[in-house]
């Protein structure tokens, strides 16, 4: 088999240039100081470390749990050298990155110690291919020694494919140590987000498919020593063909032998020896060991399905790639090779050949040689397309790549707004006048490049798109919000600087009425507060419909300096700590611990001492469940939505209650466990803790913390021996789980508490009836594969699975319960809803496709109460599904439902403008007109209290205002809605701001304002 021999810089191997002198017992306190950090993740460092198995359990019954304390022993241990460090090597910095970073989970602190500890430079040491500092190499075989002096550019040659190999390259990767042909990566890393995205579905799905082995492995441990004989004897299925001499061989035969207990072995599995694409053993395991087991015998199979789509349809294996493209050199130019694009660049030869052994038959070219090639998602953030367009830089585009630049990915999200987004200015240029992009389109949510470029702080790119695109810089998205206010969002203060001097409106207001002065506490930026003070633009009393304020925003902020703003606008505007809001009676301190600002819980905790911790909101949620609570809901778009979530939000809940899947920080969580834990201890110090406190809804912190995804959350309650409970509506803890969308915290869950999977709530619904609204595609395939869960089921409303899919949106779901399960797609629910109507309430147009082009589904349907997909679509806040509704499938924007509401009435309760203008515009329909019930617009958008749609409709259509003194069949105008519904701020603005009539006709409005 040809195997790889692409150069590698020294600078892809990790800490190459860390110091390898030998620590002991007396370098302890500086080691601990360093790793104290990551001390949760003890577990993990100890097998970076290599301890014995044996020390591992050990430790961790004798310190009962204590993270802080079972560090302590690690390191001691380590320090010692109580492991094989003649196998594995001394203990040095160099390992303490590599435990810190792989072990840890923590690469920024890892790359902090290595800077604090270079290797140090010594007389006979080798040039190095980067940086300032030489490093210590070891050449290896066939290579040639250093000439000395100034390399010229063949010197460099030969010293990228110099490689350490250290006994420290034993803790890269599964079988590595030693590697003879280290020469195995291409020169260039890609940003490639899809893919990267892809490589971590894979993992993701990978884990879960480990954690379901290993549950089936525990519950029959007396396969143990028959396991352990079988590996023993499989050593090469293990090191790979390179790395089984007999002493490596041996040295793996003890280790095995040491191991006591089922979760041990695969713990060692899954640190040393296994990866996503290195699982042929364990699918061998339960092939041997567990034959009867069929739906196990599924999950792997399904992971080659979707391994085999990852290297074929994906992009994930270039089988005929030219060399020179990508910097390989040690190939006469012209040579065809093979691309293997994979998540890090550590993996050795032995990686390589496993990898291989991956690729499906027939697709693998065994004259190649094959080549590890680095993917890495770039400045990208959003779970968007990102085309091969890239490419243009640097190649001419062929026809099927120009296709590729129109194409409109998820949520309509377009090359260009990459571009923008990631700031590539000369990407954005091309596109523009090469390829003829409109350089003003807008995503499904009419979010275009110039607000994307504006939240990244990208002012060269605003300013090409307004003064030579001319692109109107005021214009909003269906959020009403406006480039302004996304620079706010941003923290940008040159570009609301820019903006202002463009005479942009500084007054605007978005969906939520949320102003330029929120959102610039929200980002959390000192510095831009400060330049609205300058402007006379900042105003400290502004606030949003529920009354939420700036030092409620400036708790939203992830920003790590956000507890600076916070101390700055107590004391420069003496403002009260605890401030509630009118909606929830939340104070600043239940926001902080909501977002999991954790610097700013701690400074208003040490005020206001730890009985804090336990005071209730209005539907009883105290500092705690807010804390271990990460889902949040917005009415609005969905990019918006993505930026205004918690990083960490396992779901994020956006108009109409659509479910769409975040990109969870996970460093982020781990920082909220963290806080938790810590807020739990100095909570429990109260004489009035109760660890089993419940909301109003009877939520316990188990159920949140279930909900938000996080099974460090939910260890954490263990210590203090919670019950498992139902809420009010029936709902367990597994439920919770399962509308996380984690399957970890699902399987867990179940195994945990001994937990049906099967149950239903007050409502009906199972597990699987939330996964389904998860979005989650493996935690629904768990359920069903694994404890057979019935997808058919109905619920009180006559909703099935397949509806709860289709109503948040979610394809993948949605074509597996259809192709694979076989779900009734003619099925309506009790109001006679069709899944055209539920895929249009949620506003993916994809989806609606799938089903009218691919399912036969009738465009045209109609509910019992007479609405059709263009009304649910009009909530949506999707103007361009509204128009390919239209246009494409003849749906007529004048057809009133039975209650004689229109499509433009549907615009106006979600608030959406633009979608209002098009209907008035484009299809000629009339504000004035009124349903049955004699409710026109402004009963609707103040029903729901959007203050920023009547502005915008009074403003620019001052034949309108009449409209708010309007009554309906009751006597009630537009504004005796917004007060019965609490919005204040929207009944303060006609009395106030238009001198409208209404008080006169509807006295007890205008009592609001006394």
């Amino acid at each position: 088999m040809a195997t790889s021999t692409s150069p590698i810089s020294s600078s892809s191997v990790p800490f190459m240039n860390v110091c390898n002198k030998e620590l002991s017992i007396n370098d302890f306190y500086d080691i601990y100081e360093k790793m104290e950090q990551p001390s949760a993740r003890w577990k993990h460092i100890s097998i970076s470390l290599r301890l014995k198995i044996n020390t591992i359990n050990k430790i961790e019954a004798d310190c009962r749990g204590d993270t802080i304390i079972c560090l302590q022993k690690v390191l001691e241990h380590w320090l010692r050298k109580d492991y094989d460090y003649e196998r594995y090597g001394i203990p040095c910095w160099r390992r303490v990155c590599l435990a810190v970073k792989g072990g840890g989970g923590d690469p920024a602190l890892a790359d902090e110690i290595a800077r604090e500890h270079p290797l140090p430079a010594t007389p006979h040491s080798l040039p190095a291919t980067s940086g300032d500092c030489p490093t210590d190499l070891i050449h290896n075989e066939g290579m040639i020694p250093s000439r000395g002096g100034n390399a010229s550019s063949d010197d460099e040659n030969l010293w990228n494919a110099i490689r350490d190999i250290s006994p420290v390259d034993a803790v890269m990767s599964p079988g590595s140590g030693k590697s003879y042909n280290s020469t195995i990566y291409a020169h260039h890393p890609e940003k490639n987000h899809p893919l990267t995205n892809k490589i971590y579905e894979l993992k993701d799905e990978f884990a879960d498919g480990l954690q379901l082995t290993m549950e089936s492995f525990v519950k029959e441990p007396d396969l143990l020593h028959k396991i352990i004989e079988y590996l023993k004897r499989r050593v090469h299925t293990l090191l790979g063909p390179s790395k089984c001499e007999s002493v490596a061989a041996q040295a793996v035969r003890e280790e095995f032998s040491d191991i006591s207990t089922m979760t041990d072995l695969f713990t060692t599995l899954e640190y040393k020896y296994v990866s996503w694409f290195n699982y042929e053993l364990i699918a061998r395991l339960v092939c041997v060991f567990l034959s009867d087991n069929r739906s196990l015998k599924r999950t792997w199979t399904d992971y080659e399905e979707k391994l085999k789509d990852y290297f074929i349809n994906s992009g994930g294996l270039l089988k005929d790639a030219d060399a020179v493209q990508f910097g390989i050199t040690d190939v006469p130019p012209g040579t065809r090779v093979m691309i293997a694009k994979v998540d890090r660049d550590d993996y050795t030869s032995a990686d390589l050949f496993f990898y291989r052994r991956a690729i499906p038959k027939g697709y693998d070219i065994p004259d190649f040689n094959l080549y590890f090639l680095r993917v890495r998602p770039g400045s990208l953030i959003l779970e968007y397309l990102i085309p091969e367009y890239l490419y243009s830089l640097l190649f001419p585009l062929t026809t099927k790549l120009q296709q590729h630049t129109y194409h409109r990915g998820l949520h309509g999200w377009t090359p260009l707004h990459s571009a923008s987004y990631g700031g590539h200015i000369e990407i954005l240029q091309l596109l523009i006048h090469q390829y003829g992009i409109h350089p003003n389109e807008g995503d499904d949510n009419s979010v275009s490049s110039i607000h994307m470029a504006s939240y990244k702080g990208h002012l060269s790119i605003v300013q090409y798109l307004v003064d030579t695109c001319h692109v109107p810089p005021d214009q909003p998205d269906s959020s009403n919000n406006t480039a302004l206010l996304y620079s706010a969002m941003g923290g940008h203060s040159d570009l609301v600087e820019y903006f202002i001097k463009r005479n942009c409106n500084a007054f605007q207001i978005n969906f939520n009425s949320e102003s330029l002065s929120l959102l610039a506490c929200q980002s959390g930026e000192l510095a831009l507060v400060n330049k609205l003070e300058s402007l006379n633009l900042f105003s400290p009393d502004d606030k949003t419909n529920s009354e939420a304020g700036i030092l409620h925003y400036t708790c939203r902020s992830v920003n790590n300096k956000s507890v600076e703003l916070f101390k700055y606008l107590l004391k420069q505007y003496q403002l009260c700590i605890d401030v509630k809001d009118s909606k929830y009676d939340r104070t600043p301190l239940h926001i902080a611990s909501w977002y999991g600002s954790s610097s700013v819980v701690e400074y208003i905790v040490s005020i206001q001492g730890n009985e804090a911790l336990l005071a209730n909101d209005n539907i009883g949620y105290s500092l705690l469940h807010c804390a271990c609570d990460a889902g949040i809901q917005f009415p609005a778009g969905i990019v918006y939505s993505k930026l205004m979530a918690q990083s960490d939000a396992s779901g994020i809940d956006i108009i109409n209650n659509t479910r769409i899947k975040p990109n969870i920080d996970f460093i982020k969580q781990n920082e909220r466990a963290n806080m938790f834990s810590s807020l739990l201890k100095k909570a429990s110090t109260c004489p009035n803790f109760d660890i089993n406190a419940t909301t109003n809804d009877g939520q316990s912190l188990l159920h949140l913390a279930s909900w938000t995804g996080s099974t460090l959350l939910v260890k954490a309650l263990e210590e203090y021996n919670i019950t498992c409970t139902l809420d009010y509506d029936g709902m367990s803890p597994v439920h919770y789980a399962a509308w996380s969308g984690s399957t970890s915290v699902l399987s867990y869950i179940i195994t945990q508490y001994n937990l049906n999977a099967y149950d239903t709530d007050t409502y009906g619904r199972t597990p699987l009836v939330y996964s389904c609204w998860s979005g989650s595609i493996n935690s629904v395939k768990y359920l069903i594969n694994n404890h057979n869960s019935d997808p058919n089921i109905t619920d009180k409303y006559g909703f099935t699975c397949i509806h709860h899919s289709c109503c948040n949106g979610h394809v993948d779901i949605t074509q597996y319960l259809i192709e694979v399960q076989h779900c009734d797609i003619n099925k309506t629910d009790n109001k006679g809803l069709a899944l055209v109507h539920h895929a249009a309430w949620s506003g993916n147009f994809d989806l609606v496709q799938y089903l009218i082009t691919e399912q036969g589904l009738s465009p045209t349907a109609v509910t019992k109460n007479g609405l059709t997909a263009l009304h649910y679509a009009s909530l949506s806040l999707n103007l361009s599904l509204v128009n390919k509704l239209i246009t494409t499938y003849q749906l007529d924007p004048h057809q009133a439902d039975s209650n004689g509401k229109l499509p433009i009435h549907y615009a106006a309760e979600s608030g959406d403008i633009l979608l209002l203008e098009l209907y008035m515009k484009d299809y000629k329909c009339s504000l004035s007109l009124t349903d049955k019930d004699r409710w026109n617009i402004f009963h609707y958008s103040s029903f729901k209290g959007h203050i920023h749609f009547v502005k915008h409709v009074t403003s620019h259509h001052s034949h309108s205002i009449s409209l708010l003194d309007s009554v309906d069949k009751k006597g009630h105008t537009p504004l005796h809605y917004a007060r019965k519904y609490g919005h204040t701020q929207l009944v303060k603005f006609p009395i106030e701001d238009i001198k409208c009539e209404t008080q006169e006709k509807d006295p007890c409005v205008y009592s609001v304002l006394l």
